[in-house]
């Protein structure tokens, strides 16, 4: 039989694996990260809310008015450029072919 100490000694070495913690954040929290990491800046907190709704990322029920979402989902999620950003890039040349022949 193993003594009480020699019983502590041998468990310290095989200490027990810890379940990964998951972070959760609050709705403006991960509207905030989304928008930094698509270098955005600002996405409304009602487009996390249906990304969640959409099943794009997890969330469980803070109470019965609010939700928590799962931070590594939120800085995971990658959104597309911007159509908009695209458009104004060539806006300028069109522009400037338009009053060249004139």
């Amino acid at each position: 039989m193993h003594t009480t100490d020699e019983y502590l000694t041998e468990r310290r070495q095989y200490p027990m694996p810890r379940k990964k913690v998951e972070e959760w954040v609050e709705v403006q929290e991960a509207a905030r990260i989304m928008a930094a990491n698509n270098n955005r800046e600002v996405i409304s907190p009602d487009y996390v809310r249906l990304l969640a709704h959409n099943g794009r990322i997890q969330f469980k029920p803070k109470d019965r008015r609010q939700n928590l979402y799962l931070k590594s989902d939120i800085e995971a999620y990658k959104m597309r450029p911007r159509k908009a950003a695209a458009a104004e890039d060539t806006q300028p040349q069109k522009a400037a072919e338009r009053q060249e022949p004139s």
